[in-house]
């Protein structure tokens, strides 16, 4: 539960990425669940991997809207 709230705290997110990219830096085995929106406010269109489109979309598909 302490990466939950992605979107809203920039210092979770951070927090989760830095953790993310030292384990594969690092070649350590690592288990990351998701619940399947959160990686459209990880990875924001400032990073390449997602646009804002697939946020929404991300959105749409759990809960109905954006």
């Amino acid at each position: 539960m302490q990466f939950m709230d992605v979107l809203h705290n920039s210092e979770v997110k951070d927090r989760i990425k830095s953790l993310i990219i030292d384990k594969i830096k690092h070649r350590e085995p690592f288990c990351f669940i998701r619940l399947s929106d959160g990686e459209g406010y990880i990875f924001s269109n400032t990073e390449g991997y997602m646009n804002i489109d697939d946020i929404k979309n991300r959105e749409r598909h759990w809960w109905g809207c954006e």
